[in-house]
């Protein structure tokens, strides 16, 4: 079901958006829900301003956000992660 929030999020905002707000809907730490958005394929980064002004769907701003938070943004040619391998185990 994330997933599914994670795409929809992505394709309302043109395939770039500011986690931040999400998470906090959410209840997830910016840092764990940018995994997420990771597995579809996108890339992020850190976003540098400590305040943004959040807007609704009015374009009113409706509150200041504070804090880092995460940019991700979903690039074309697609590119996924590589699977983890685990790690040598002594027999």
């Amino acid at each position: 079901m994330l997933f599914h929030i994670c795409a929809l999020a992505l394709t309302i905002d043109k395939y770039s958006l500011d986690i931040t707000v999400l998470a906090s809907d959410l209840k997830m730490q910016p840092k764990k829900l940018a995994a997420y958005f990771r597995e579809l394929g996108c890339s992020y980064r850190a976003s540098g301003a400590k305040k943004r002004k959040r807007g609704d769907a009015d374009g009113e701003a409706a509150s200041m956000v504070r804090g880092g938070g995460y940019i991700v943004t979903l690039k074309v040619p697609l590119v996924f992660p590589k699977p983890k391998k685990g790690g040598k185990r002594g027999r």
